[in-house]
């Protein structure tokens, strides 16, 4: 169940694949229409998937899947339509501050609209299986104290209850952050997710400020990227979020240390960037490498959040999330300074050469290699680097 419920969140990002190469040589006239069949497709979708949920409608797995890669298609195509017609023409007049007005517009009047329509979901009764006395359990579980020292938890993936869904200890707020594990966890998605983000947002500047293949346009290759990183990143929730599973239950191995495996590669990932990269052909392993540990994030960070008590994740959640914020605009502001830095050093308007994008994945290495040392000095010291019991 957990797999499916891991995928179906991903598969949503599945959807951006078709529209890059679908919609990359429209006109200004066939973009119209592209925006009206995105907005069909994406109401339609939504429709039936509420439908399904409600129960009108049948609802396989597959099915839904099916409806949020429609919605994943409609979201990219808008998204990709609206970069094009951002394609200067005019440097002086490219509608970017019209365009910025309508995206204000737009979010205010949907967030504000949907805030009278969404409120808080009326409470189900479940039925439980009688719970078998405590002695019994006592001889199946460890004691409250162990799970306490080698950190055994609950957090709704194993097939077994335990008596941390009962007494489970609650950490949250200000105790998030001094926690050895919420600051770890804390500074690398404010990592990980600010360099992927920046990565992301940046790429079309990296590819310009290098050699392409002959005969390819440039909005061409930045498609191609974003069509790249999307479906990595989409793959890479599902398996990395269900690795981790398998190896909290069956092998009793946190989960922290898959995070650590990530940013390892998203170390070499930015090694290969700054010391190998020298062509538009040479991104793509980057490209790839990056999508995969922005996606691992993701998979990981929200159920080694739960562990901290699942009554209090949504506020948990939402104070990491705090993190990828921070680190995308500090990295965005970074990129965009030692960028314009060059390109004013090489007298041009549009940097040339690795040299526009060197510094700040340097930069982004030394942080990297602080995040590592911290998040080594975290499992050890919490003691979770050993095997957590496993139920039976």
């Amino acid at each position: 169940m957990l797999v499916h419920y891991r995928f179906f969140f991903s598969i949503f990002f599945f959807g951006t694949l078709a529209p890059s190469s679908i919609f990359e040589n429209a006109d200004l006239l066939y973009h119209f229409r592209t925006l009206r069949l995105s907005a069909a497709l994406g109401s339609v979708s939504l429709f039936l998937l509420a439908q399904t949920y409600n129960g009108v409608l049948p609802g396989p797995f597959e099915i839904c899947a099916f409806y949020l890669v429609l919605t994943g298609i409609s979201g990219a195509a808008a998204y990709l339509c609206a970069l094009d017609s951002q394609n200067p023409g005019d440097p002086d007049d490219d509608g970017t501050y019209e365009f910025l007005l309508f995206l204000s517009a737009t979010t205010l009047i949907g967030m504000s609209l949907s805030s009278f329509v969404l409120g808080p979901l009326e409470a189900c009764e479940e039925k439980y299986s009688p719970i078998p006395p405590i002695t019994d359990q006592l001889s199946t579980y460890p004691s409250i104290d162990t799970m306490m020292d080698v950190g055994f938890d609950d957090d709704g993936c194993s097939s077994h209850p335990t008596l941390s869904d009962r007494e489970e200890p609650l950490v949250s707020g200000f105790a998030l952050l001094t926690h050895p594990v919420g600051q770890t966890m804390f500074v690398a998605l404010f990592v990980s997710l600010g360099i992927g983000y920046v990565y992301l947002a940046s790429i079309g500047q990296i590819l310009l400020s290098l050699p392409v293949v002959s005969g390819q346009s440039p909005q061409h290759a930045r498609n191609i990227h974003v069509s790249i990183f999307s479906l990595c990143n989409c793959a890479s929730r599902a398996f990395f979020g269900t690795l981790s599973d398998l190896l909290k239950n069956k092998f009793g191995i946190h989960r922290l240390w898959v995070f650590w495996s990530g940013i390892v590669a998203l170390g070499l990932a930015q090694l290969y960037l700054v010391t190998c990269v020298t062509t538009a052909s040479l991104l793509v392993p980057c490209t790839v490498a990056m999508a995969l540990v922005y996606g691992l994030s993701f998979g990981i960070a929200p159920a080694a959040t739960a562990e901290f008590g699942t009554s209090v994740f949504a506020r948990n959640w939402g104070i990491l999330l705090f993190a990828p914020a921070l680190g995308s605009q500090l990295f965005n502001v970074l990129f965009g300074a030692l960028y314009d830095k060059e390109a004013e050093r090489q007298g041009v308007h549009v940097c040339q050469g690795p040299e526009c994008f060197r510094e700040t994945y340097w930069i982004g290495i030394v942080t990297v290699v602080i995040c590592f040392f911290l998040m080594t000095w975290t499992i050890f010291k919490s003691g979770i680097h050993k095997r957590s019991p496993v139920a039976s």
